[in-house]
């Protein structure tokens, strides 16, 4: 019932977006896409130059760590969940939550600092292959599990 309203009051505000990067003449730099199929979200990281979270609430992003696997540095707001994903300075820029102009000047840095951006997206990458490859997340589990039935078993 709700999708067809919800793809209406997507298209209201892609239409408002696209209407403000025309006022602003940034219109050749940004895109709005909307929502995108998970299965094409490889395709659109990679043709960025970075990936921004200005979330006001998160669990556990998993595009950030999407985007830090495919070598993308990150913007994103210094929330709990996100603070345990990028690393401020390494792997990404974290900004307050509501604060438009951290977050433009964390995009400035970046698009003006072609190395460092490079150098942030090189090590998030290292730092996704480390920290969330599949044996890594598994024997976390598996650690997880045994901690647990060892608290049941010795009460």
């Amino acid at each position: 019932g709700g999708h067809f309203f919800d793809k209406l009051e997507e298209r209201r505000r892609l239409n408002y977006y696209e209407t403000m990067a025309r006022e602003l003449d940034i219109e050749h730099y940004v895109k709005f896409t909307g929502s995108i199929p998970n299965t094409l979200l490889p395709y659109y990281i990679n043709i960025s130059d970075v990936l921004i979270l200005p979330s006001l609430a998160e669990g556990f992003p998993r595009v950030l760590v999407e985007a830090m696997a495919c070598g993308k540095p990150v913007i994103a707001t210094n929330l709990p969940g996100i603070q345990e994903i990028v690393t401020h300075k390494e792997t990404g820029i974290l900004v307050n939550p509501d604060n438009i102009e951290d977050l433009a000047n964390a995009i400035l840095f970046l698009y003006r600092n072609k190395k460092k951006s490079k150098d942030m997206g090189e090590k998030a990458r290292k730092t996704v292959i480390e920290k969330y490859n599949l044996e890594v997340v598994v024997n976390k589990w598996i650690q997880t599990f045994q901690e647990a039935i060892q608290m049941v078993l010795h009460k």
